[in-house]
């Protein structure tokens, strides 16, 4: 259980630099960056960050069980220069510290900080969003030293070496960009500093784990203003991004969104404005309590208190879809291959959907085909289920999951369809199409229930 209390009394006892537990062999066996830039006067040791904490403040804090940490560390070397030291609990089995913008040091053993890491990668993951897929680490966006990047990269646990997933080329300045993971993909909302922004609004885009697809939302709502850092932190049931206003807080249920205010809000963006707390802070969570530690001073946030009774309103509006880093200039010649295939696909889909409402007189049109696009297969087919309860078994068979044998991966799969259906029906009407319920009669039978998002005026 979390204990504020402990976490301050252990912060005010630990006053005294010492070396952090990282093995003295692995030190020498990485490449410090003196070599690797040479000329550089802010080189460090992979790792050597945590040597510039207080001694015994790594434990301390991880004694009260956070779900995450960020700790600003000044070297001793060069005065008002810092890194932050990052530690994250992704699941009970899975928790991993590293160092902000350095992939030379990446530790799974919180507790002995053994490196795991053999990368070269430094200054390249500054502002990155870090997130747990697929049994290993990744890392989306980022800033470098001469540059801010959209790349996806992942830990290898095997090789201990960084990995670049290729991504398609996605909106202009989309690396200034604000991401904050789900069970199904990212979602990114470019933050307010880019010339873009300014003329076209903030942009939310969505981009999944697997088959990743930069897909276009809306602008992020104007109720909900326009200044919040880069790195949100993910509590239990939200997301926080962290502002010098108030903070702008997403809820995970249903992705709608408000500014939390409270006399402990205020206190905290005052310690943010000051100058003198940008070194040696902690920021630390868990569940859904934040506590912050400035040089002075010790806050506590409770989001379900400070959100009590707040006004959610939608994370983004509709707006119109920004261009893209590979748009075509205007004056480049038309691609006639691509416009036949266009046309051959809408030929297509026009011709099942008269099929469709031969075969099922009854099933009024979907309204989003009166939009752009077509829905997906999957939406279209549970679509036609409108206002049922579908057990465990019957949404498997539904969706094509009845040949799957293992339990846990079909909990997964249908996990993942449930989020990219949810993500796209409600990217369209503001709703879920799938709701998640327990059966009256028995609390252990988990249904889903299946939404409307039929043209109601329809005949």
């Amino acid at each position: 259980m979390w204990n504020s209390r402990l976490l301050f009394f252990v912060l005010l006892i630990f006053g005294t630099r010492a070396d952090a537990c990282v093995a003295q062999q692995q030190m020498e066996a990485c490449i410090p960056d003196s070599v690797l830039f040479e000329g550089n006067q802010r080189w460090w040791y992979p790792g050597e960050p945590l040597k510039w904490m207080r001694e015994g403040l790594i434990d301390s804090v991880l004694d009260t069980h956070p779900d995450g940490f960020n700790f600003k560390a000044e070297s001793p070397r060069t005065p008002g220069y810092a890194k932050t030291i990052k530690y994250i609990r992704f699941t009970p089995d899975h928790e991993v510290i590293f160092v902000s913008g350095d992939c030379r040091y990446i530790s799974y053993s919180p507790r002995t900080r053994e490196n795991h890491s053999n990368s070269i990668v430094v200054g390249h993951t500054y502002y990155a969003h870090p997130y747990w897929y697929e049994g290993a680490l990744h890392f989306q966006n980022g800033w470098g030293n001469w540059h801010v990047h959209s790349q996806r990269l992942r830990h290898s646990r095997i090789t201990g070496e960084i990995q670049d997933i290729q991504l398609p080329k996605g909106p202009v300045d989309i690396g200034y960009a604000a991401v904050h993971a789900c069970d199904s993909g990212l979602f990114t909302v470019r933050v307010n500093n880019s010339e873009v922004r300014q003329l076209g609004g903030q942009e939310v885009h969505f981009i999944a784990h697997e088959n990743p697809k930069w897909t276009f939302l809306g602008i992020l709502n104007p109720a909900l203003g326009t200044e919040f850092e880069r790195t949100p932190i993910a509590l239990k049931d939200y997301w926080v991004f962290p502002s010098e206003e108030a903070f702008l807080v997403r809820r995970r249920s249903d992705g709608q969104a408000t500014r939390a205010y409270s006399d402990a809000t205020t206190h905290v963006v005052q310690e943010y404005q000051n100058p003198q707390n940008k070194l040696h802070n902690l920021t630390a969570w868990t569940g859904n309590k934040l506590s912050f530690r400035t040089k002075n001073n010790f806050y506590e946030l409770d989001l379900d208190s400070v959100t009590q009774g707040a006004s959610w309103v939608p994370f983004w509006v509709d707006g119109s879809p920004p261009e893209t880093d590979d748009q075509a200039p205007q004056n480049e010649p038309v691609n006639t291959a691509a416009w036949a295939l266009a046309a051959l696909s809408a030929l297509l889909v026009v011709v099942l959907l008269k099929q469709r409402q031969s075969s099922n007189p009854a099933s009024p049109p979907l309204q989003a085909f009166e939009s752009t696009a077509p829905y997906s297969p999957s939406v279209m087919a549970l679509a036609v289920h409108k206002g049922s309860s579908l057990t465990a078994d019957e949404f498997d068979q539904l969706m094509g999951l009845g040949s799957v044998t293992s339990p846990e991966t079909k909990r997964s799969k249908r996990a993942r369809i449930i989020q990219l259906v949810n993500a796209e029906v409600f990217a369209r009407l503001g709703v879920n199409l799938i709701e998640r319920a327990k059966l009256k009669e028995d609390k252990r039978v988990v249904i889903y229930k299946i939404g409307n998002i039929y043209d109601e005026d329809s005949p």
